[in-house]
């Protein structure tokens, strides 16, 4: 071990103020081992954070003449995640619009990829919409407004998601039927409470094929419904 280098500040005392000795501070070789190298990898994913400054560079020239573009003549339009840029050609007089991402959808019911994905993979990951927004707040992501996200969630997200467990739940049905030995399926059934006690207001009912440990059925009931009152 370097003596020259304490692991732990010493303190000096003058004047019945206490500062850290200047062995302790760290020397210029030390910064140098300290700095972080950044891993390259193959290219694996759809979608990648890019400044907007990086994007400009990319329209200094018209992409089919190969003319000068004007930076004033950039037109550029953010649909919550998606940024749009839209100029006119002064060489070939050419109308162009370009967009970071592709559409989903028909007609005018199309919406940029990312803006329907971010509030579904946060409802699906269990991350909390407005951790999501004060995130990317914080590192200027640009995302969709959280009322849009939670509309999203509402109105495509869940009915999706019912869709494909439904089917999952309709497959587990007939794999337990077509394994079922001659005295029949033995079935457990499992609750869930939001609450302790009496204080529950709604309940998860799971029934799974005991044998296969397959999950045939899960209903969700409330002190709310009319047929728990009877």
């Amino acid at each position: 071990m370097n003596s020259g280098v304490s692991s732990v500040p010493t303190l000096i005392t003058k004047e019945s103020s206490f500062r850290p000795s200047q062995n302790s501070q760290p020397t210029e070789s030390d910064l140098e081992e300290e700095e972080e190298v950044e891993e390259e990898d193959s290219v694996r994913s759809d979608y990648y954070l890019t400044a907007k400054s990086k994007l400009e560079l990319l329209f200094r020239r018209c992409q089919d003449c190969g003319a000068l573009i004007d930076p004033i003549s950039l037109e550029w339009t953010q649909v919550a995640s998606a940024l749009s840029v839209t100029y006119q050609c002064t060489g070939c007089k050419h109308l162009f619009r370009w967009d970071t991402q592709s559409k989903k959808g028909r007609g005018k019911s199309q919406v940029f990829d990312l803006n329907q994905s971010f509030p579904v993979a946060a409802f699906c990951t269990g991350t909390p919409i407005p951790r999501l927004v004060d995130l990317c707040d914080v590192l200027s992501i640009a995302i969709p407004r959280e009322r849009s996200m939670r509309e999203t969630i509402r109105f495509y997200g869940c009915p999706a998601i019912d869709r494909v467990y439904g089917r999952w739940e309709k497959e587990a049905r007939q794999l337990s039927k077509d394994t079922a030995p001659e005295e029949g399926i033995i079935v457990a059934l499992d609750g869930q409470y939001d609450s302790p006690g009496y204080c529950a207001s709604n309940c998860k009912v799971t029934v799974f094929d005991s044998s296969l440990g397959l999950i045939l059925v899960a209903v969700s009931l409330s002190v709310k419904d009319p047929e728990m009152g009877t």
